[in-house]
């Protein structure tokens, strides 16, 4: 989220989880100082994830100390040592392609959640684009994250695999980077449905 407007409508809406990306390559890269802006809202019963990929230590330092109350949620090479170290609770994200993949999450046992994303090689997720969900119905996985391309059109599919949590981002774009706040009023609506 890189609006401060559409952080105050997520809230509103009672969305559970509010993500920030600090990663350059990302067209929805958040800066240190809007983390600052966002420190001023009340997030009442939404919860701060603060996104990463292969961060430096003293990045994520820096983040926490913006955002103490945050999940840290790592999307890159990161070791199990180096995301418990923080000792925060923290997402581990793993991108799935084929069921062979899923021999990956075995290794952070810490994790508060595995988050299951479209493996896309050169990329490091937000790609908009799902993966074939049969392979989390085969594993019969529980208390994940599912993200990768969820929109408006295939929502309930996605929640019949009972994740933990929804992860939509392009799916509430107008365009790469920008929330539309409409499109995100249409999700919570279905998902209170």
């Amino acid at each position: 989220m890189n609006s401060l407007e559409l952080c105050k409508l997520a809230i509103e809406l009672e969305v559970n989880y509010l993500g920030f990306i600090l990663y350059s390559r990302s067209p929805r890269n958040v800066s240190f100082d809007f983390l600052k802006e966002v420190q001023s809202l009340d997030f009442q019963n939404t919860k701060p994830v603060l996104v990463l990929v292969n961060p430096n230590r003293e990045d994520v330092e820096k983040a926490l100390e913006l955002m103490p109350q945050a999940i840290l949620q790592f999307h890159g090479d990161e070791s199990e040592e180096f995301c418990k170290s923080f000792k925060q609770p923290y997402w581990k994200a793993i991108g799935i392609s084929d069921d062979s993949d899923f021999s990956f999450s075995t290794h952070f046992s810490s994790a508060e959640k595995i988050l299951y994303d479209t493996k896309i090689e050169g990329s490091s997720g937000g790609t908009g684009t799902a993966f074939n969900w049969n392979v989390l119905k085969a594993r019969q996985v529980k208390n994940f994250v599912l993200a990768g391309g969820i929109n408006i059109h295939n929502l309930n599919e996605a929640l019949k695999l009972n994740p933990a949590v929804i992860d939509i981002n392009s799916g509430i774009e107008c365009s790469p980077g920008q929330k539309s706040g409409q499109l995100m009023a249409e999700v919570m609506q279905a998902l209170k449905k």
